[in-house]
């Protein structure tokens, strides 16, 4: 599970395509389910985990719009 988190991290840092990312993604959830379920470690930290890293992964696959225009009118 361990190698799983670090493998992704690890191509989270040298940007890889987002295929990639989704492939790694897609291990790392099985990984973590079935770590859950075989009480390794707790559902929701397999959860948590699955959702930071799939919002990471999502992130990076959509061009970033965080620039706020200027809506106030002028009086």
């Amino acid at each position: 599970m361990k190698d799983a988190v670090k493998d992704l991290k690890k191509s989270l840092d040298s940007k890889d395509k987002v295929e990639v990312l989704s492939g790694k993604l897609m291990a790392l959830q099985k990984i973590l389910d079935k770590s859950s379920k075989e009480k390794v470690i707790h559902k929701n930290k397999a959860n948590r985990l699955k959702s930071t890293y799939a919002r990471k992964i999502s992130a990076l696959s959509k061009p970033s719009t965080k620039t706020k225009s200027s809506s106030k009118s002028a009086k």
